[in-house]
């Protein structure tokens, strides 16, 4: 009985603080801070500085990733396919949030995988938008706009699909 109260009493305050954390004022939304999204310049792993702003007249995914997640790398393919198809259209940004990889991670994988993607780190980004599930992408039209956001995969096929569809219908 006394394992549970002192159980029950140190267990009440972490589930407290985890809520409050879980709320806090720091986050920002996709929709309302598009222009900021846009101009945050990230660190890429292999050099340089980037932002989805550079890439304006193109198609930019912003995806979030680790090298551990398998629905993350289902759609790299995809990706990868779209890029060989439309070169002067669309630019990944692999993002990573910086959950478990190191930049030594990144770099080995990006070492060990043919992608034409830039691998960006995005930790500050992805705790001021929330993000807790990966893969988490952001696609920006050609022309700055918010194309969609969200979490999830629908295969390599469907995510080159989709990327084909925006292709078509801004050029």
């Amino acid at each position: 009985m006394k394992n549970r109260i002192l159980v029950s009493v140190m267990l009440i305050p972490a589930i407290m603080f985890f809520l409050a954390s879980c709320g806090s004022s720091n986050r920002i939304t996709v929709e309302d801070n598009l222009e900021e999204i846009v101009n945050t310049r990230f660190s890429s792993f292999l050099g340089g500085r980037h932002s989805i702003a550079d890439f304006e007249g193109k198609i930019v995914v912003l995806d979030f990733w680790e090298t551990w997640c398998t629905p993350c790398l289902i759609t790299f393919p995809g990706f990868q396919r779209a890029i060989d198809d439309f070169p002067d259209k669309i630019v990944v940004l692999a993002a990573t949030p910086g959950w478990s990889n190191s930049a030594e991670d990144v770099r080995k994988f990006a070492a060990e995988h043919d992608y034409d993607f830039i691998y960006v780190e995005a930790g500050r980004l992805s705790r001021q938008l929330g993000i807790r599930a990966i893969p988490y992408k952001i696609i920006i039209a050609p022309d700055g706009s918010l194309v969609s956001h969200g979490s999830g995969t629908r295969g390599a096929d469907a995510e080159y699909q989709a990327l084909a569809n925006l292709v078509e219908k801004y050029f």
